[in-house]
């Protein structure tokens, strides 16, 4: 469907739901995969839009069955517009050796964490570190892989050459 005709049904839509990263990306304007947002909420002229996975792909997931459960769920309460209180997150990519020194000393002080590491063709892709820090849940990515460039990363100090 056109952005136009969605503009045009904009005030009868209640929720949109994106499975597919060519739309995803005319939406965000960003080089996202369904992967990396998936489970997000973005805003198109008011309209809540759910970001699912491919159902194409979902079936072969071990638990693409959960992860659609929780999709769908969230889809009817936007639909429903029975909204729930979402907590608060902070996401930063590490671009410096600073950046992660920071987060590391917060979440020193934190009750919990929790780690996950992403791999491509059996390399360390990047690793993530989440934790809770001033009332909210607080995610850091260590990227080692620029899927940019050729090199891991450019110095010592920088990560992403960006």
């Amino acid at each position: 469907m056109p952005w136009r005709d969605l503009e045009i049904l904009g005030s009868s839509l209640k929720v949109i739901v994106v499975n597919d990263e060519a739309t995803l990306r005319a939406l965000t304007k960003q080089p996202y995969t369904l992967a990396q947002v998936r489970g997000s909420v973005y805003d198109f002229h008011g309209i809540p839009v759910l970001i699912f996975d491919n159902f194409k792909t979902m079936h072969a997931q071990i638990h693409g069955k959960f992860t659609f459960g929780l999709d769908l769920r969230k889809m009817v309460r936007y639909a429903k517009e029975q909204r729930q209180q979402e907590p608060s997150f902070n996401y930063t990519l590490c671009r410096t050796v600073g950046d992660v020194k920071f987060h590391c000393e917060r979440a020193r002080q934190a009750n919990l964490i929790a780690e996950d590491i992403e791999t491509r063709v059996g390399i360390i892709a990047s690793i993530a570190f989440s934790y809770d820090f001033g009332g909210a849940l607080n995610t850091f990515t260590i990227p080692f892989i620029d899927p940019n460039r050729e090199s891991y990363r450019e110095s010592e100090d920088n990560f992403s050459g960006r």
